[in-house]
């Protein structure tokens, strides 16, 4: 029995020190010369990993083009397994392009292909007891949008702040299960409304069919504070973001989510 609990002992000892290990050697990318900063997020075994990546001007430019080509390729997608094969081609170029560590890629077509993960939103689907259009339930999204945060979907519940603004605790690595997205913006003062509204393009395709949007919307999901502190509200527009994302003040997005729902703008708003 003692030997057992030794052999127990050493063997959840192992296991910490691995994970404790994967957390702080987190892998980022770096670039020489001219760069600008982005916050990359990516999937993990813990949820979504946030890290700030440096990206040559040319590097930027590709990311750039990368999504807009893949805007005029999703025109052809229809099936969930041609989506699949996009996004996995996807991350493939942005691994080519130093734009995403083979490591990261790795977890994330792991999971993002995984049924277990599937089984987890239509169980969260069931739970929630989400109530809405079939082809907003279960989402594979893509997307390249303005106006866009990305909040931790407990978190932002408490303390509503930003992935941004959350601290890591104990020195370690941002972790979070998920992300929620807003689109789009209000600020409230001395009673007087001004609406931001976010810029660009989303896809999104599940089982019951495809949609798309280009132009100008905002979240149509619920509308949250920012803080206590300010008048500031942000427009939901997607629950439960599993995936990749480039966050600066263009975001380029592609995974999975739980619920989606977006407002476009009419002409007399």
């Amino acid at each position: 029995m003692s030997k057992q609990r030794d052999l127990l002992q050493k063997s959840i000892t192992t296991i910490v020190i691995v994970l404790l290990i994967s957390i702080t050697f987190t892998p980022f990318i770096s670039a020489k010369g001219e760069t600008q900063v982005y916050t990359l997020l990516t999937p993990s075994i813990f949820g979504l990993k946030k890290q700030q990546i440096n990206l040559t001007s040319e590097q930027s430019e590709k990311l750039e083009y990368i999504f807009d080509d893949l805007q005029e390729q999703l025109k052809t997608v229809g099936s969930i397994e041609e989506t699949k094969i996009l996004f996995k081609r996807t991350i493939g170029t942005l691994v080519d392009n130093g734009l995403l560590s083979k490591s990261d890629a790795y977890i994330t077509k792991k999971l993002l292909f995984s049924s277990i993960v599937d089984r987890f939103y239509s169980f969260i689907s069931k739970i929630l007891n989400v109530e809405t259009d079939f082809n907003k339930i279960n989402c594979w999204i893509i997307g390249e949008t303005t106006s866009s945060v990305f909040f931790h979907p407990i978190l932002r519940r408490i303390f509503r702040l930003p992935i941004n603004w959350i601290l890591p605790i104990a020195g370690l690595t941002y972790f979070r299960f998920f992300a929620d997205i807003s689109f789009g913006s209000r600020i409230v003062l001395d009673m007087e409304e001004t609406n931001y509204w976010s810029k660009g393009w989303i896809w999104t395709n599940n089982k019951f069919g495809n949609n798309s949007m280009n132009g100008t919307f905002r979240g149509g999901l619920s509308m949250i504070k920012k803080s206590w502190l300010y008048d500031e509200y942000f427009f939901l527009g997607v629950y439960f973001f599993l995936g990749i994302g480039y966050i600066k003040v263009r975001n380029y997005f592609l995974g999975l989510a739980l619920l989606v729902d977006i407002y476009e703008k009419q002409n007399n708003l």
